[in-house]
């Protein structure tokens, strides 16, 4: 009767958050669409309001001018460069440091927004993970037909769940989240990490799959949510200086997906990343990054507040879909994102949540690219809630919380149930202690 009625929640749950199968393709527009505006009344108000409450002595014109003088010679750098300015770290240095980035690794971080920590897994257990996983599609029958569809919406297997909770994974998790901070009580724990479950990406030789550059977590919401958007107040009232990317504060209230839709975020990702499963480098289908945090968040946040931008268009907002870069309003910036370096088995990816990244159009090597979705988020209301939701979709047999909704994984051989949940995993998954009792996975998800 619980696991019923667990299953029953879920559905009510998923009509909010998840509306039909779909895949990650669904996120973005289509390469001929990209240039399209959206046009909204609601748009052109809440610019108004904007421009309204600016507070700096000069107009946005000005502040504006000299925004762009100062991004112009960060691009530059960016650019020369090139692959050579993400910011790389071993794993072995953050333990060696107290659990903590080294100095100067950190202030890296923080100022690009994005980090590779080499070296997180060793190699004979990625192999198992990777061999695992590969066994998981082989005996569900669930590899993919098509060389482009190269994300697969799989995100119960064991592999990935032993992933997720490795004890290195978490300790490096926590690392990460040390850069964040806070300046007001809140009821946030970002020394504790929590479970995001996300799917993985499967990229064959020669295999087309373009993303462009876009920016997750919400669109139009940045400027509409009155709790998004005074994430950057100080962007909005014109002291740039005062912006700090890493303060934490509303970011855990914000509403990230007001219109409900599949593949929208209701948790809020400290930093997004991935987990690779094989050795990769530009021109193999890696990510793409455009490594700097402030300047490039503030160019983006004001962009629709300019004269020269329609009054009901918020450049790259189209709903349903993720922020997406423009040429013809963000062009200064397109062309400036770079590969991230050669990535080898059991190395790690990370990157600030408002960071600018895509995905190279075509894998061009002779190897297959594959990594794991697994994101570092905090220990917060909003992401408690998200846990709820995820316990519910465990015990229901259903996809997670953000992702289309399908029970594509419900009868798959070897799926992770509460019952194979390791200590680590019901800590980060929020099951209480006594879950795993004799009534496994009969128990009701709280």
């Amino acid at each position: 009767m619980l696991l019923l009625l667990s299953v029953i929640t879920t559905f009510l749950l998923s009509a909010s958050c998840q509306d039909q199968e779909g895949s990650i393709a669904d996120l973005f527009l289509s390469s001929a669409d990209l240039e399209t505006d959206y046009r909204s009344q609601h748009y052109a108000e809440v610019k108004q309001s904007l421009l309204a409450t600016w507070q700096a002595d000069t107009g946005v014109e000005k502040v504006w001018d000299k925004l762009v003088k100062r991004l112009e010679k960060r691009l530059e750098a960016v650019r020369e460069q090139g692959s050579d300015g993400v910011p790389v770290v071993q794993f072995r240095d953050i333990i060696n440091n107290g659990g903590k980035l080294p100095d100067n690794v950190a202030k890296k971080v923080s100022k690009k927004g994005v980090v590779i920590v080499r070296g997180v897994l060793d190699r004979k257990t990625v192999t198992g993970l990777e061999a695992e996983l590969l066994k998981y599609l082989m005996d569900n029958d669930a590899y993919l037909d098509k060389e482009e569809d190269t994300v697969y919406e799989i995100y119960w297997s064991k592999a990935q769940m032993r992933a997720r909770t490795h004890p290195n994974m978490v300790k490096l998790m926590k690392a990460l989240l040390k850069l964040w901070r806070t300046e007001k009580v809140t009821d946030m724990n970002l020394s504790k990490p929590v479970m995001y479950v996300d799917r993985f990406r499967r990229r064959p030789p020669m295999s087309q799959f373009p993303l462009p550059p876009h920016i997750d977590g919400g669109a139009a919401e940045r400027w509409t949510d009155p709790e998004y958007r005074a994430v950057y107040r100080q962007i909005f009232n014109g002291s740039l200086d005062m912006y700090d990317p890493w303060l934490v504060d509303h970011r855990d209230t914000a509403n990230m997906n007001s219109l409900g839709h599949a593949n929208g975020a209701t948790f809020f990702r400290g930093f997004q990343g991935w987990l690779s499963l094989s050795s990769s480098g530009p021109g193999s289908g890696t990510l793409k990054v455009l490594p700097n945090l402030a300047e490039v968040t503030q160019y983006l946040m004001l962009r629709p507040l300019l004269p020269d931008v329609p009054a009901d268009i918020l450049p790259g907002v189209v709903p349903g879909k993720t922020f997406h870069l423009a040429k013809k309003w963000h062009d200064a910036l397109t062309s400036s994102l770079v590969s991230i370096p050669s990535i080898s088995p059991g190395d790690t990816v990370w990157w600030h949540p408002d960071l600018v990244h895509a995905v190279e159009e075509w894998n061009s090597s002779a190897s297959v690219n594959s990594v794991l979705y697994i994101p570092a988020g905090p220990d917060c209301p909003l992401n408690r809630e998200y846990l709820r939701r995820l316990r519910l979709s465990l015990a229901g047999r259903q996809s997670p919380p953000d992702f289309p909704s399908s029970d594509r994984e419900k009868d798959y051989t070897g799926r992770v149930t509460i019952q194979s949940l390791d200590q680590a995993g019901l800590e980060m998954m929020g099951w209480p202690e006594d879950t795993r009792g004799a009534g496994g996975e009969q128990c009701q998800a709280p």
